[in-house]
């Protein structure tokens, strides 16, 4: 009922043997996130049937661009996600869904003026582990949409 209007957005991460997949999902009036996941060997001998969804993350609040990080941080699973205009960093202690509005914070936002993320700014593909720190590739619209 959740994606009666479609799915988009798919990013997949690899944790912990399992490949965990956010999407968003329109009903026609509210984007959210939803998440499913798949064990790595029934994905690659694509066995499709096996992927498990778990249900929307943030149930009935407007959210988009997800993408969770390959690992834990104390304990916890991280993930990124825009609630309009800015970056969002939320924490939880499962990968199941619901999660808690509790341990979240900003942590990028979109510029003002005619820059390239002066309208709102999102996460791009999962983050990425370097030497100096975790890499983000981030998405951004400099004016609003008119459609």
């Amino acid at each position: 009922v959740y994606d009666l209007k479609g799915c988009e957005d798919p990013r997949l991460t690899l944790i912990e043997g399992r490949v965990y997949m956010t999407y968003i999902v329109f009903d026609g009036v509210v984007a959210q996130i939803a998440l499913a996941s798949i064990g790595i060997e029934s994905f690659i001998t694509f066995r499709w049937e096996a992927w498990k969804r778990h249900g929307l993350v943030f149930p009935g609040f407007v959210n988009k661009d997800a993408v969770l990080f390959p690992e834990r941080f104390n304990g916890k699973f991280a993930m990124l996600h825009r609630v309009d205009p800015h970056i969002w960093i939320t924490f939880s202690s499962h990968l199941s869904a619901p999660w808690s509005r509790k341990e979240h914070t900003i942590i990028a936002g979109s510029t003002s003026g005619m820059m390239w993320d002066g309208h709102k700014i999102g996460a791009g593909a999962q983050p990425i582990k370097t030497e100096y720190g975790w890499l983000l590739i981030t998405q951004a619209r400099s004016h609003p949409s008119p459609w």
